[in-house]
């Protein structure tokens, strides 16, 4: 009673201008909004629903926890001052919903600048794209066009059904468009949703398009200080970065140079930057482009901390104090000790679900094996059998006559014992299915790795974080706190609880902030690609003074802007050079064939004109050696066998190099899994735009006619997988890429039809379409049904 008390008092005093009273109000309401046996008695309840009037935050109110006005007895003053707050902070958007009070606080800045330019950093919990619903919804009259940046496909994916909810339900004249490869109409009103890849590709093929508002999703991956994830290396340093390398960060740095300079309006988004401590070149694209910083500091959910790297572990609750807890059973525990350890404190307590945050894929199979091995008589399960047949089926390689590689696979070992893998070499609709059998409880404990830092939701009340890196380089504390703050969501938790493992992870929370870069402003030395997309104006005098030495050197008569700009991520030297090389006449005949067949898959496929693309690049030192001979390999088998011939390499291989070949079978799966997301999905697609534009350049310089040459589809085939527009939203949704091509080849006539239409096709033939699909994907293609004919 103790604790109702001082929260009334507290509520007393509070006026909303004390930080530190507002975060004990905000603990003393968690911790009784946590507490089943307190949401039994009215008066907690009614004093929680004061509080969160108070506070202006009423996701305590409306989330999990629904505590209602009309529960307790007020008089007609209390009842009008009540309504009266919620009215004030109703959505514009959602009747039904509303706004907290920085929410608002948001919107109402935004709304009111003459020049609508924000950058908002806030903890994982804030909504910020909640609140972008209120901004295109807000402005709808106004924007035309509308372009929404997110970081990975799952996000697209997510923020597609979101937005496409928001057209439906409010009657709003926009069509949405999240790939390259769908058609702009003048006459419509569009939202663009696009990874800054994609976006480059929009922005170079359609030049008069213009943006009225664009949403720039996770802001920090500009800068590869802070970008860091499961594919990250130590050595993979400051020099690889001055190299052009090919990094994210370049695409996500250009094309948010570029749209800053040629949108009126926009929102830009990141969790936990420190905005009043940023790099000279954030300053500077602060200060020129009249953007205003918000910093929102505060969290939603209250957070038990844990000790847990020694027996006697410390647990700090924000309203208990300190609690001593024996985790384990001697000093000194192992890793895997207190994986275990703490998985049976999570299952004796009913904790609730958990995240255990690995540095690396093979890590997160690693300990999930170590939990099979200790508790898997314990629990009882849901186990999702028609996914772990499909995977069985879908990934299966033979080994000798009798075995099986999935036998010994850690995914497939999880999912029968109840358990979730998710990192970012698993195919996307293998990552989808495991989060939402997660979100809905089918299983308690997920391992994953730097994919729960990219805006990735789920449910997990706990977090616990067993290593101290993310990929192989040393985690930063602007990292730990990602991670830390997806221990327990906004409306479906009122505390989270975060376990450290390591007392490094302490020291790493302490260390000083990070500080956020915008390196084309800045005064150091930068790539190539940022100096060649800079204006001259905003480089710094060294970088200006090497833009104007590499400007004299530029030919625009061989490389005009309009070819350039198709490839910008590629320095203007570097694109030269390689025209110049496929201009040569024995070069250039090599591809002769290709003008009138550019769309010819199967022409393409036969006559292994990848082979040839790649030997110009290796040839022009685009590509190293080494790496070519990998494209070469990977490229061939996957162009002929698909992701199992891959999987069949990588196995065969472990086969011949080690006699227990089997214990690092999952070795073989991410190896497997890498080449196809790196090198077919992503890099190939990205070489094969380079050719297609220079190759077209430099047939039109000789004298050709080029105006049909067009090789989208042959770059939709290695980027996606597919080759029809049904197959085109199949993939987005998340849906076996090879089962795809099975029906694209079963039924070639879908290949002319619309998305809708072909979907009522198959329909109609339900039986024969379902003899290419197991159990699992004709579950799937229900789904992805339901969500198509929502689109319309």
């Amino acid at each position: 009673m103790k604790y109702l008390y001082e929260l009334v008092d507290l509520l007393n005093q509070y006026d909303g201008s004390n930080r530190e009273m507002e975060n004990r109000i905000r603990d003393l309401v968690c911790y009784i909004l946590d507490s089943s046996e307190y949401m039994q008695i009215d008066l907690y309840r009614s004093i929680v629903f004061e509080a969160a009037q108070k506070l202006r935050m009423f996701g305590y109110i409306k989330g999990t926890n629904r505590i209602a006005q009309d529960e307790f007895f007020y008089d007609n003053l209390n009842d009008i001052k009540h309504s009266a707050i919620q009215n004030y902070y109703k959505s514009k958007v959602f009747g039904n919903n509303l706004l907290d009070k920085r929410q608002k606080e948001v919107i109402d800045k935004f709304m009111s600048l003459e020049q609508k330019r924000i950058l908002v950093s806030a903890p994982t919990s804030f909504g910020k794209t909640f609140l972008l619903r209120e901004i295109i919804f807000l402005n709808r009259e106004r924007y035309r066009n509308i372009l929404l940046l997110f970081p990975t496909i799952a996000l697209l994916n997510e923020n597609t059904e979101s937005v496409n909810q928001l057209i439906q339900e409010l009657k709003l004249e926009y069509k949405i468009i999240n790939n390259v490869y769908s058609g702009i109409e003048d006459t419509e009103k569009h939202i663009f949703i696009l990874t800054p890849e994609r976006a480059l590709k929009l922005l170079a093929d359609n030049a008069n398009l213009s943006i009225d508002f664009f949403f720039f999703d996770e802001v920090y991956k500009i800068d590869e200080d802070f970008d860091r994830n499961e594919d990250s290396n130590e050595k993979e340093g400051e020099e690889d970065v001055k190299q052009d390398n090919g990094n994210r960060a370049k695409a996500f740095r250009i094309v948010l140079y570029l749209l800053a300079k040629s949108v009126k309006e926009y929102y830009l988004a990141g969790p936990y930057l420190n905005l009043n401590q940023v790099k000279k070149g954030m300053q500077i694209f602060l200060k020129d482009n009249n953007i205003t910083p918000i910093q929102i500091e505060f969290e939603p959910t209250s957070r038990i901390e844990i000790d847990a790297w020694k027996m006697n572990s410390i647990e700090y609750h924000p309203v208990l104090g300190e609690i001593k807890k024996q985790l384990y059973a001697h000093a000194g525990p192992s890793t895997k000790e207190k994986v275990q350890g703490i998985v049976k404190y999570l299952q004796e307590n009913r904790l609730g679900q958990a995240i255990f945050y690995c540095s690396t894929p093979s890590n997160s199979m690693k300990y999930t094996r170590d939990i099979i091995e200790a508790f898997s008589e314990e629990k009882e399960k849901k186990i999702p059998y028609d996914f772990i047949e499909h995977l069985k089926k879908k990934y299966n390689v033979k080994i000798g006559k009798s075995k099986d590689s999935t036998m010994y696979w850690s995914l497939v070992q999880a999912l029968e014992n109840g358990i979730g893998i998710h990192h970012g070499k698993f195919p996307k609709y293998v990552q989808n299915e495991v989060l939402r059998l997660f979100n809905n409880g089918d299983f308690d404990y997920l391992f994953c790795t730097s994919t729960i830092i990219e805006g990735v939701n789920t449910n997990a009340k706990n977090v616990v974080i067993i290593n101290n890196s993310v990929g192989n380089t040393t985690m930063t504390a602007f990292a730990l706190k990602n991670i830390k703050g997806r221990a327990g969501r906004y409306y479906h938790h009122a505390m989270g609880r975060v376990f450290y493992t390591d007392s490094k992870q302490r020291q790493i929370e302490n260390a000083d902030d990070m500080q956020l870069n915008f390196q084309t402003y800045d005064t150091h030395p930068i790539l190539n690609a940022d100096i060649d997309n800079a204006s001259l104006d905003d480089l710094a005098e060294e970088n200006r003074n090497i833009k104007v030495e590499r400007e004299e050197k530029f030919n625009r008569n061989l490389l005009p802007d309009n070819v350039f700009i198709k490839n910008r991520l590629y320095p203007r030297d570097v694109q030269e050079k390689y025209l110049n090389y496929v201009m040569q006449t024995n070069v250039f005949r090599k591809f002769v064939g290709l003008i009138g067949n550019s769309s010819n898959i199967r022409y393409f496929l036969t006559n292994k004109v990848i082979n040839v693309i790649l030997e110009t690049f290796e040839v022009t030192q685009i590509l190293d050696t080494n790496k070519a001979k990998v494209y070469y390999s990977v490229v061939s088998t996957y162009s002929q066998n698909g992701t199992i011939g891959i999987l069949q390499y990588h196995i065969g291989k472990l086969q011949e190099n080690n006699s227990m070949f089997e214990e690092k079978i999952d070795s073989a799966y991410i190896k497997a899994f890498e080449q196809i997301r790196n090198i077919v999905e992503y890099e190939i697609p990205k070489l094969l735009c380079l050719f297609e534009s220079l190759f077209q350049q430099a047939g039109k310089l000789l004298g050709y006619n080029m105006d049909d040459f067009n090789l989208s589809s042959v770059i939709r085939f290695f980027e996606l997988g597919i080759t029809t527009e049904l197959g085109l939203f199949l993939v987005e949704f998340g849906f076996p890429t090879d089962t795809i091509r099975a029906l694209e080849n079963k039924y070639p006539s879908i290949g002319k039809m619309g998305a809708l239409e072909a979907a009522t096709f198959l329909s109609n033939n339900q039986r024969a379409m379902y003899s290419v699909m197991d159990a699992y994907e004709q579950e799937l293609f229900k789904r992805a049904m339901q969500v198509l004919v929502k689109r319309g």
